[in-house]
């Protein structure tokens, strides 16, 4: 991986578990992962969109 690539993905980590922890502080409990699943029924976003 690029090392512009490994900072980003580190960065977005870092940022993600910290507004985990946050949230969890404050008795919000994790959502599971499999509870985060979304499909996009947007026809502009999954259809439009990607010829651009």
């Amino acid at each position: 991986m690029p090392p512009r690539n490994e900072f980003r993905s580190l960065a977005t980590d870092m940022t993600a578990r910290l507004v985990a922890e946050g949230w969890q502080n404050h008795n919000f409990a994790p959502v599971p992962e499999g509870e985060l699943a979304y499909d996009d029924t947007s026809v502009w976003r999954v259809t439009i969109a990607p010829m651009r």
